[in-house]
């Protein structure tokens, strides 16, 4: 709720099956107005949701969040409650959030949902953005929060911590390299790539990154003139290969540090296209910007 901006009911009615957590996708059918929306995941929360639905051994039809005891999560949990018992247990201890005063009231699981509103705006996240993930579909209710928000930029709170590496349980299995089956770690897990001059390779075992690639109409009858070119004899084998994958992937890592998330939705699904159409050629376009000329 804090991270994607969920109503409380939506989220205790969601099933392993709403999400797609190898391309960081939920997809949310049923709701309060009747009007089904899906968006992609802060990077964090896909992480951290694998990491969970992998500890549990969860399968599709299995809710997403469940109590200590692997029972269902309904209202009847109390979850205010519940949160305030959990943020005392991490020490979380300020009376405001604890304790009712003459003007506010103490912390309540509705507020995650005004803390993702707050932050949003004070990140510069667009109206449509929010909008998308909490379902609004008017400006009326974002424009009680602006006045926190600016507050919030002024202090220059930023977003909140990572899900995966704020949770220590999750943390471990969500790790760069960690197992996570049929989830592709170049598409979602951001964290299992590191930049580095002319591309991206893998952390931990020193190997590029080269299994990304694209097939494009005489592609192939491009590369063997270019080869035969004067002057540029080895020119194309001296290149990496799938160099527009790997500045897609360049350009992931950005927007994800960024927290451009609509623009790592678009990256990840492009990464993904190509990855399906893969060729195992060189990006011309690449070689000639390199060369000097206009791609």
């Amino acid at each position: 709720m804090a991270r994607e901006g969920c109503r409380e009911g939506e989220a205790l009615a969601f099933q392993v099956k709403d999400f797609d957590l190898r391309l960081g996708v939920v997809d949310l059918k049923e709701n309060k107005t009747d009007d089904p929306r899906s968006w992609a995941l802060d990077p964090g929360v896909t992480l951290a949701l694998r990491a969970w639905v992998k500890l549990r051994g969860a399968g599709p039809d299995d809710y997403m969040f469940v109590d200590d005891a692997g029972s269902v999560l309904t209202s009847d949990h109390r979850l205010a409650e519940l949160l305030r018992e959990s943020l005392w247990k991490a020490e979380v201890r300020r009376p405001e959030l604890h304790n009712d005063s003459a003007n506010s009231r103490k912390l309540r699981a509705h507020d995650l949902r005004a803390t993702f509103t707050t932050l949003a705006l004070a990140v510069d996240r667009s109206e449509t953005w929010v909008k998308d993930r909490t379902g609004w579909t008017t400006s009326v209710m974002l424009e009680k929060y602006r006045r926190a928000a600016r507050s919030a930029t002024e202090l220059g709170l930023g977003w909140l911590t990572q899900l995966d590496q704020a949770i220590p349980e999750l943390s471990a299995v969500a790790a760069p390299g960690a197992d996570c089956p049929g989830i592709a770690p170049e598409v979602v897990g951001h964290r299992g790539l590191e930049p580095r001059a002319n591309g991206l390779r893998r952390r931990g075992d020193g190997a590029e990154n080269t299994d990304l690639a694209e097939t494009k109409p005489g592609r192939e009858a491009e590369r063997e003139q270019l080869e035969a070119s004067p002057g540029q004899s080895g020119a194309v084998s001296a290149l990496e290969p799938d160099a527009v994958e790997q500045a897609l992937a360049a350009a992931l890592v950005g927007a994800t540090a960024a927290g451009q998330w609509e623009v790592v939705a678009r990256l990840a699904a492009e990464l993904e296209a190509r990855r399906k159409a893969r060729s195992g050629t060189v990006d011309l376009a690449i070689e000639r910007a390199k060369r000097g000329r206009k791609p």
